[in-house]
């Protein structure tokens, strides 16, 4: 029950009424299937002895009829309740898959949230196989919902029927109960610590595997070179391979309470038959109590069969939820909203600023930083790669927290509630901003909805980037497709694009983080003479590179070194 209450209590208060209502439908649901098995033992007895029977003493209106009427009336009354009860049950079912999966979206849509709410450090302290990992099992841990919905249902119902058997034979039903208590106890002994560990050792090679394709995507062109395919072909085959040997004995395993509780009633109805025989009671009683009692062992077996293999796949999920939950506390609460207002300054300052890394406490990037950036100049930052150059621009945006000191907008300290509108004045060109799997329409406006794209923008972004000879090439113009992160596109054709994202964006300070090193001499003066005419004197620009030549237009240029030996 605590696994069960540890993923319930992270359901929202919304998603936990919806659950609630679910156990609304099994409590009448339950009430039905009583009813029905209840009926089971007048009509077995009504047939073996061919006599009229009485039911709920002699006042009742049934016992007044004769033993015809009593017969079609207790298989009239069985088959509109059958009918009756299954209908519920398919309403129950349709109901229950439609909560859970209602819970599902909601419960993924809230961590998805929760993942883009964090800090630019929580992603760089975080794998991403681990990430994806984190967010392809969510499916699977709310699974353990309807895990414990099943075993619940079909509990309650194993319930009833030896409460049914036990109400008519105190004998069989204990008989059924110990049979049954041991049964679960052996099976539970046996594999369930099994199956738990099994489930751990899926999540390694699934996060292996998922790192196996990152690698392999990430580097294919050193694979392709160095004809290293096989070494990656192996280690994916070795996980996967150990993967599926996984499944088929956690499957394996499952499978073996279904054969073994077959085997257990044929034992326990012959050994039952035997004992009852031994206590010289009246055949016709025994035939009785047999046929009811094989008759409701019938519709217990498929109920046992049920719990046990829920009860392994919550064993097989163990690890999930355990990883699931770590993260849920992982994460910090920042679904808070700020209002966006126009933030004004003269002077952005870095004020004694220290920082370092959570991997890397002892060794400081930055030590009493002091840095003043005029608005509306253009500030080169100039020094070789490592050294902290985009380290100091994450400072500068608020992507990352100084370790101590502050950023300033003149003499007011970018706190939590200024960073937001902070940040939404900022664009930030890299060597490789991620491209996004739509159109350049879609691109340049990013993430805004085609119906909320502002067309005058658009164009005159796509004009000022030089970009429209891009967009006159291909017939589909401002809607061709750009495809896997811009794998169909020159590398200054994706800058481009960069740029005018940038433009549309209108923002007032631009930051270009070594935006430009990854193109040709030509390239590279025809993109930066562009920031110089759309952005030079108009913007606060600062430009992080290792390369002087192209700082030709800088109000002032600053070496990275210098800032990192004051003391």
């Amino acid at each position: 029950m605590k696994l069960f209450f540890s993923v319930y209590n992270n359901l929202s208060n919304k998603e936990k009424l919806k659950f609630t209502l679910i156990f609304i439908f099994i409590l009448l649901f339950l009430f039905l299937e009583l009813f029905s098995l209840t009926l089971l033992l007048p009509i077995i007895k009504i047939f073996f002895t061919s006599e009229k029977i009485t039911l709920f003493g002699e006042s009742f209106f049934f016992n007044q009829y004769n033993f015809n009427i009593q017969i079609n009336l207790l298989i009239f009354l069985i088959v509109i309740l059958f009918i009756a009860k299954n209908i519920f049950n398919a309403f129950l079912i349709y109901n229950r898959k439609k909560f859970l999966s209602d819970i599902q979206i909601n419960f993924a849509s809230r961590v998805y949230k929760y993942y883009l709410n964090q800090s630019y450090g929580f992603f760089l302290d975080t794998n991403k196989p681990v990430i994806i990992r984190n967010l392809s099992i969510l499916a699977e841990y709310i699974a353990v919902l309807e895990n414990f919905i099943n075993i619940f249902i079909e509990f309650l119902v194993l319930i009833l029927i030896i409460g049914v058997i036990f109400f008519n034979d105190v004998f069989v039903g204990s008989f059924i109960i110990v049979s049954s208590i041991i049964f679960t106890l052996i099976i539970l002994k046996i594999f369930g610590e099994k199956i738990k560990t099994y489930g751990e050792l899926m999540n390694v090679y699934q996060e292996r595997l998922l790192n196996n394709y990152l690698d392999t995507l990430g580097s294919i062109k050193d694979i392709i070179l160095q004809n290293k395919q096989q070494f990656f072909i192996n280690e994916f085959s070795k996980n996967i391979s150990k993967q599926a040997q996984l499944n088929i004995k956690n499957s394996f395993i499952i499978e073996i309470p279904r054969l073994a509780i077959e085997v257990l009633m044929v034992i326990g109805i012959s050994s039952l038959m035997l004992v009852l025989l031994t206590y010289n009671k009246n055949p016709q009683e025994i035939i009785i109590t047999l046929t009811f009692t094989i008759a409701l062992l019938f519709k217990a077996a498929p109920s046992i069969t049920r719990i046990i293999y829920q009860s392994n796949g919550l064993s097989f999920k163990i690890d999930v939820i355990k990883k699931v939950n770590l993260l849920l506390k992982s994460f910090v609460n920042k679904d808070k909203t700020f209002t966006i207002r126009n933030v004004i300054f003269n002077k952005i300052k870095l004020k004694n600023v220290n920082f370092n890394y959570k991997q890397d406490k002892k060794n400081f990037v930055f030590k009493n930083l002091e840095l003043n950036i005029p608005k509306n100049k253009t500030i080169g930052i100039i020094g070789p790669s490592g050294i902290g150059k985009s380290t100091l621009l994450d400072l500068i945006c608020c992507m990352l927290e100084p370790t101590s000191g502050g950023i300033y907008l003149d003499n007011k300290k970018i706190d939590e509630k200024l960073k937001l509108s902070w940040q939404n004045k900022i664009s930030y060109i890299s060597q490789k901003n991620y491209l996004l799997n739509g159109t350049i329409s879609q691109n340049v406006a990013f993430a805004e909805m085609e119906q909320d794209i502002d067309l005058n923008r658009l164009n005159y972004a796509v004009r000022m980037s030089k970009l429209d000879s891009l967009v006159s090439s291909h017939k589909e113009g401002l809607n061709f497709k750009i495809t896997d992160d811009g794998k169909n596109i020159s590398g200054g054709q994706r800058q481009r694009i960069i740029l005018a994202r940038t433009i549309y964006r209108r923002s007032d300070i631009i930051i270009l983080d070594e935006a430009t090193s990854s193109l040709d001499n030509e390239t590279e003066k025809e993109i930066m003479d562009d920031i110089m005419n759309n952005f030079h004197q108009k913007k606060t620009l600062i430009i992080s590179t290792h390369k002087s030549k192209i700082l030709y237009f800088a109000d002032k240029i600053i070496n990275i070194n210098d800032l990192k030996n004051k003391k």
